[in-house]
């Protein structure tokens, strides 16, 4: 028998039910015409800084609290070459919830 214990992991993606984006301050409801609800922070501009909804974040540990998650670990993401700034304003600090 093999000493390797398997490990499996999931990525699941929700949709908070916000007011705003995570990273700005654009509305976040849907339909509307394309490219009306973006800015130099959500197109990744130069000299751009982007800052994190709170009220993302409360939801985002409600559901990992309710996952039974125990921690948040560092997790490793590609960039995004469409991007002017080659990354995305979620790799400045990204973050994974870990089951207990």
């Amino acid at each position: 028998m093999s000493s390797y214990i398997p490990v499996i992991g999931l990525e699941i993606h929700a949709e908070l039910l916000t007011k705003s984006k995570v990273f700005c301050t654009c509305s976040a409801e849907f339909g509307g015409s394309q490219n009306s609800r973006c800015c130099p922070v959500c197109t990744g501009m130069p000299g751009t800084l982007p800052v994190i909804n709170q009220t993302a974040v409360e939801y985002a540990v409600k559901a990992g609290m309710a996952l039974g998650c125990a921690e948040a670990t560092p997790r490793v993401t590609g960039g995004y070459t469409a991007l002017p700034t080659k990354f995305s304003p979620a790799m400045h600090r990204p973050f994974s919830l870990t089951a207990s």
